[in-house]
């Protein structure tokens, strides 16, 4: 997600895998069967609206062009699922 040349393109919950020892959560990113490579003369022509719709960014979902922060916004969606769910176990 983060090299600047591929996208991901289908961030969502299911495709993280976390883990915890103590209090140390790590997390490993899974299933690259979406995984373009965006070289910089291409970066705004992607308009495949493809990916998991909850975790989708706006313009993926309307099929406007995008690219690199349609990334960045599914890791924050995933973020705040995982946060949300992780305070549910907890009080559970």
């Amino acid at each position: 997600m983060l090299h600047l040349d591929y996208m991901h393109r289908d961030l969502k919950a299911d495709n993280v895998l976390v883990s915890a020892k103590g209090e140390k959560l790590s997390a490993k990113l899974i299933d690259f069967g979406l995984v373009r490579e965006i070289p910089p003369e291409q970066r705004a022509d992607l308009t495949a609206a493809v990916g998991a719709e909850g975790f989708m960014a706006p313009e993926v979902r309307l099929g406007k062009p995008y690219h690199l922060p349609a990334d960045i916004f599914s890791f924050g969606t995933f973020s705040r699922f995982f946060l949300e769910n992780q305070q549910l176990a907890l009080t559970q």
